[in-house]
């Protein structure tokens, strides 16, 4: 009788779990990186820049007032530890080939940015475009490189759609219009709130965005062949 060897470690659990993890770290990271001027406590959010507001922390405190009394530092470091634990955990299937290494690239790259935009208390640009929220997804995209895991990607796709979806509805039922625009311009500076697109367009398109992510989780097509492992048969 033929024996099965046991699955290493880190293919007991999992991965797509890990990918709210992220979203939340990242989503509790986001207030401390305003430090213009720093904010000190979570009830701050309501009162400071718009964009702020509208982000997923902003939301929680617009309706639940007691969440303020936590510090900003405090919500970042938790976020932080979720955001390690979850590029830990992808990093334990890391296989040695092209495209998990240049998750590694992914991960270093957008780690450095927002560690500069944090200790140099200023905003960078790439052209028009923020580099904060490419940094982001950036380095979510690399964690996911470094294991290539569907589960992984659908969740994250669904987790960061639903993340801008959930502002859009916000923003657009305390304004009660549609087409109020929304304080998070992707081309322009964070200062300048109103200028982003009227809330019906991202809603619109984040509902496509989840059902790409809903796609991607029960698909097994891979043209492109970036899943690991290959499906049976390559």
């Amino acid at each position: 009788m033929k024996s099965v060897s046991p699955k290493p470690f880190a293919q007991l659990f999992p991965l797509w779990p890990f990918a709210p993890v992220y979203a939340l770290g990242m989503a509790l990271l986001e207030p401390w990186l305003e430090r213009n001027p720093p904010l000190r406590l979570l009830l701050e959010l309501r009162h400071a820049k718009k964009y702020l507001l509208v982000c997923p922390l902003g939301e929680l405190v617009y309706f639940f007032k007691p969440l303020g009394r936590v510090p900003v530092r405090a919500a970042a470091i938790t976020g932080l530890v979720l955001a390690l634990a979850a590029m830990a955990v992808s990093g334990l299937r890391f296989k040695n080939r092209r495209l998990n290494r240049l998750g590694i690239y992914f991960c270093f790259l957008s780690m450095l940015e927002l560690a500069l935009e944090f200790y140099l208390r200023r905003e960078f640009y790439l052209g028009p475009a923020q580099l904060r929220y490419l940094a982001m997804p950036g380095l979510g995209l690399g964690i996911f490189l470094l294991a290539r895991d569907r589960g992984f990607l659908a969740g994250l796709v669904i987790a960061g759609f639903a993340w801008d979806l959930s502002s859009a509805i916000f923003w657009a039922g305390l304004n009660a219009d549609l087409f109020a625009r929304l304080p998070v311009p992707y081309w322009g500076t964070l200062d300048a709130a109103g200028s982003g697109a009227p809330a019906l367009v991202p809603i619109m398109v984040d509902s496509l965005g989840i059902c790409l992510g809903v796609y991607i989780a029960v698909s097994e097509r891979d043209p492109l062949r970036v899943f690991w492992p290959p499906p049976a048969g390559r």
